[in-house]
């Protein structure tokens, strides 16, 4: 209430931060880094291997409720019918699938885990996709990971992710 100066981590979280005082407040946007980066075809070969990933994947990232919105991505994936079969889902941030996600996922291999920095990497690195259409995100990392691990990053255009992953 008193403060005169802000710093937000997306134009997004700006537009919020104004929203919410419902004053006119000096807001300087600072973006998040990472250093997260690629590896080695041999490290992905190994990550799978000791996680006992054998099928292409594609990777979800944090709480599976709510507004992270995988539900989506599992509904679009239960449209796959019977090629199911020959995919796996890696779901990092740990927890348990609901039934419905396990009714979509169908015969795919479902992973759930959560990964040191390097694993998390390597699993970034060997997805077809990070699939997070998450309904909103003060910034998104798990976006600016995947990319910076040169993973393909299919997300939803709102809050901050169109500033993200750009």
């Amino acid at each position: 209430a008193y403060a005169e100066r802000f710093i937000a981590i997306s134009r997004s979280t700006a537009r919020d931060l104004q929203r919410f005082l419902a004053r006119p407040v000096d807001v300087t946007v600072h973006y998040n880094g990472n250093d997260m980066g690629p590896v080695t075809a041999d490290e992905i070969a190994d990550f799978r291997r000791r996680h006992g990933i054998e099928r292409p994947y594609f990777m979800t990232s944090g709480s599976r409720a709510d507004y992270k919105n995988a539900a989506l991505f599992f509904n679009a994936f239960a449209r796959f019918g019977e090629a199911r079969k020959d995919y796996a889902i890696v779901c990092t941030g740990g927890g348990t699938l609901d039934d419905a996600s396990r009714a979509a996922a169908g015969q795919a291999d479902v992973h759930v885990a959560i990964f040191d920095e390097h694993d998390l990497r390597c699993a970034y690195a060997g997805a077809l996709a990070l699939v997070y259409p998450s309904r909103y995100e003060g910034f998104g990392l798990p976006v600016l990971e995947a990319m910076a691990c040169e993973c393909p990053a299919i997300t939803s255009t709102a809050s901050s992710l169109p500033e993200v992953g750009g």
